[in-house]
């Protein structure tokens, strides 16, 4: 992806779901291959118009299967909670939060 238009298309994308997902209790299934993906894309229409989200802001979604396995591949995501923990969370990763934390903390309590 290095045309600027697919990162621009990406970050529509990225910026949709943000928007959607939290309103919504389940995630659609789309299967486990490029099968189900239409019908997904087409419930997921359905919901984006229902939000007010343009059917251009969906133009050029496609099923991307290297997308899929990279996602579907992810070694972190079949760890437990304490393996994960034990592998990925350090105490400068904790202290790096926390001064985050503390340097937003303003903007956050503002909403």
């Amino acid at each position: 992806m290095s045309h600027p238009s697919a990162y621009t298309a990406v970050g529509r994308l990225l910026a949709l779901l943000v928007l959607v997902a939290p309103a919504t209790a389940d995630a659609a299934p789309c299967g486990n291959g490029a099968a189900g993906f239409p019908r997904w894309l087409g419930l997921f229409r359905q919901e984006a118009a229902a939000r007010g989200i343009s059917r251009r802001t969906l133009d050029g979604v496609t099923y991307d299967t290297r997308v899929v396995r990279l996602d579907r591949s992810q070694r972190s995501f079949k760890l437990s909670f304490e393996h994960f923990y034990a592998r990925r969370v350090s105490n400068a990763l904790l202290a790096k939060g926390r001064r985050t934390i503390s340097v937003v903390a303003d903007k956050l309590n503002r909403r």
